[in-house]
């Protein structure tokens, strides 16, 4: 049996996400599903932030996997006229009920580089630091004033331990602290900037995100100026756990990017229910063992092959491809919406997952339950001190797609018991 603890509260909840940087976006406005295909991101699947790039104006790549134009190409030369793609999707995600947009810097623009171009690695050159905070606070100030959007978080750097052959920066914990400390804290609070700082996003967790965080938070002006840990899961070295003195320190953490990259075992991959299953678990684990307060899936939709995105398209039949993981992933950040609170659930039962969120008004419980056997399970839960009104559940399995079902009445002391599908995610919304 299960038992739920709306009075011993956990993470608040930030949203759940897609990026369509590299020009995805672009791609996505020139399809003739265009519309049905952000529908499912942000209607169906309930996706509430999207992840952008700040861009570095490179020139590898095209304009189908490509860099997005910079701000300002040449020192001192200010275009703000760009970023059109990434403006149009978060229009269309607002139109959606999607309102909040993070963007990332995979690289500074070439001239503040070591190596002179964006890709290949390279270091952001210590005479340009202040170049590079006034270009992220600049960045910030250009999407409210050109074109009306509040960014809520920034971050400095994508994957900092990474040397790559599209836009890529090196850092080290020592150059992040610096950088963060000295000169963008500085800039940020003269520039008024509200939006919040995320870093570091290293490649995978945790050991490499405490490679940058051990060294913040030992120092309390670098600490002041960062709001939120942010990280990536690749590699079957990742760990999911608690990032050391977050918590302490009062920071949020998000899984800001991830998809089948060095995740999942070959028979985990397609686009079936065991694909879904796969993500729904990797979304639990992220949530009730490194209590993130976001999770971020890495490509909404894009042209790279199977695995990569939640709908795949395909630019010369004009087919999409809906995957199951969307689904799934629509179990949680559908009903899960920013702003709730995570709760504590007890269970004996190791093999069904359980989470359970509580609402900013205390009048709705949102419960998902996965049950990655291939066998019915029994899911029993006790819902001590609560009074509830009303439920309505949603199914995932292998032959539903966020299915409405009938669920079973409470019992006389306040219980539920179910039967779970085989493969099978379900999410119950309880009136309260």
């Amino acid at each position: 049996m299960f038992s739920v603890r709306v009075n011993m509260p956990r993470q608040e909840m930030d949203g759940f996400g897609v990026c369509l940087a590299f020009h995805q976006a672009g791609m996505l406005k020139k399809h003739p599903k265009c519309d049905e295909v952000l529908d499912l991101l942000f209607d169906t699947a309930g996706t509430s932030i999207l992840r952008n790039i700040v861009g570095d104006g490179g020139i590898w790549g095209d304009d189908t996997n490509g860099p997005i134009p910079t701000i300002e190409p040449e020192e001192g030369v200010w275009e703000f006229d760009v970023d059109h793609e990434q403006v149009w999707a978060a229009r269309e995600a607002a139109k959606r009920g999607c309102n909040q947009v993070m963007a990332t810097a995979w690289s500074p623009p070439y001239w503040m580089k070591t190596n002179a171009c964006v890709h290949d690695g390279g270091e952001l050159r210590e005479d340009k630091y202040q170049a590079f905070a006034e270009y992220l606070s600049a960045y910030v100030r250009s999407w409210k004033e050109h074109f009306g959007i509040e960014l809520m978080a920034i971050s400095p750097a994508n994957e900092p331990d990474l040397v790559t052959k599209y836009s890529s920066c090196i850092w080290s914990g020592e150059q992040y602290l610096k950088f963060v400390r000295d000169y963008l804290g500085p800039v940020f609070e003269k520039d008024q900037i509200q939006a919040k700082v995320i870093m570091p996003e290293p490649t995978s967790c945790v050991a490499h995100v405490e490679d940058y965080t051990d060294l913040i938070f030992a120092d309390e002006a670098a600490t002041k100026v960062v709001d939120i840990v942010g990280l990536h899961g690749y590699g079957h070295d990742s760990v999911i756990a608690p990032v050391r003195g977050a918590a302490e320190h009062g920071k949020k953490v998000w899984q800001t990017e991830l998809c089948d990259i060095n995740v999942m075992e070959e028979w985990q991959r397609g686009d079936d229910i065991v694909n879904g299953i796969f993500w729904a678990k990797n979304i639990h684990d992220y949530l009730s063992a490194m209590e993130v307060s976001a999770y971020i899936y890495f490509w909404g939709t894009s042209i790279y092959p199977n695995g990569g995105n939640l709908v795949a398209i395909d630019m010369e039949t004009g087919e999409i491809k809906v995957p199951k993981r969307l689904y799934t992933f629509g179990n949680y950040a559908r009903y899960v919406r920013p702003g709730y609170q995570r709760v504590t659930v007890y269970g004996t039962d190791t093999e069904t997952h359980v989470d359970a969120f509580l609402s900013p008004a205390n009048d709705e419980l949102v419960m998902v339950t996965t049950n990655p056997l291939d066998r019915e399970a029994t899911f029993y839960v006790d819902l001590p001190g609560l009074e509830v009104k009303g439920i309505r559940a949603v199914r995932t399995s292998a032959t539903e797609d966020l299915a409405e079902i009938t669920p079973a009445a409470l019992d006389d002391k306040g219980r539920m018991k179910e039967t779970l599908p085989p493969m099978s995610v379900t999410t119950w919304i309880l009136k309260l």
